[in-house]
Order: C-alpha cells, then sequence, then structure tokens
C-alpha cells in the first residue's frame, strides 16, 4: 500500500457526524474508565510524558478526530501532533502521531483512544479495498446497508 495516497474522509465535511463524536466519545469513556482510573491515580500527578502510536499492519487511517476528542476530554494539557492524516494509507512501522501531556490523563485516554483508531481505520481500510475492486466499472460503494 503505498503511503502517498490521501484516501477521502468525509467527516471534515459531515455536521451531523461531527456532532456525534463528542458524545460516543464520552460513552466510550464512561464505559472504559467508569468512576475512576485507580492505575493513573498511582502515577504522579505532575509527572509528563511522551507517547507514538505506531502502525502494526498496512491500514487506512481514520479517526483522529475521535482521538484528540478523547484526550480533550480527559484533560485539555494534552495535545497531539499528528505525523498523517486521515485517509492516508498506512505501512507497519509507520509512526501516526506523537501524544505529550500529563501521565494520568494519557494513560487514562490511550485505550479508549486506541480503540477508536483502530475500529475505524479498520473500516477505512475494508470500504477502500471494496472501492478498488470496483473501480472502472459502473459499481458504487455506498454507505448504507441496502444491497
Amino acid at each position: 500500500m503505498s503511503s502517498s495516497a490521501r484516501l477521502p474522509i468525509v467527516s471534515a465535511n459531515n455536521p451531523e457526524l461531527n456532532a456525534s463524536i463528542e458524545p460516543s466519545v464520552r460513552a466510550a469513556l464512561a464505559e472504559d474508565i467508569g468512576t475512576g482510573d485507580a492505575t493513573a491515580d498511582l502515577i504522579a500527578s505532575d509527572q509528563q510524558v511522551s507517547a507514538v502510536l505506531v502502525a502494526k499492519e498496512a491500514a487506512v487511517l481514520c479517526g483522529s478526530a475521535w482521538v484528540e476528542k478523547t484526550f480533550a476530554c480527559i484533560d485539555e494539557r494534552v495535545t497531539i501532533r499528528w505525523l498523517r492524516a486521515d485517509g492516508d494509507r498506512l505501512n507497519p512501522g509507520d509512526e501516526v502521531c506523537e501524544i505529550r501531556g500529563p501521565a494520568r490523563a494519557i494513560n487514562t485516554g490511550e485505550r479508549t483512544a486506541i480503540n477508536f483508531l483502530q475500529t475505524l481505520s479498520g473500516t477505512a481500510t475494508v470500504a477502500s479495498r471494496f472501492a478498488a475492486a470496483v473501480a472502472g466499472t459502473r459499481c458504487q460503494v455506498l454507505d448504507t446497508r441496502k444491497t
């Protein structure tokens, strides 16, 4: 998979989808951490860390808005520097983003953020395969369950 080609991602132009991001993130955080994160509470409150997310397999990146919102809901001091953008094709070993901030916040949000990134990138990857399969034909891949 060439990492130079960027595929179109609809979220940037879809107000309804964008409005659903925060509620879905808050629901996932409530499920993942409930009333608190006992592990994060063991980390010094002033400890700062950085982490790099690395692709483990070929994929189409999707879900950066969910990752951003996950950490924003936990602690606004967390910063994310994206090295790749939604729609980019990733190869194993590609660095996706660098996350910096309070260790407690990053520890608390990392699983939720990665779950969103894996699920949405997996969906985008499969959709791109379907689109490639019908390229050059009169067929279209649609965002519906109807056939």
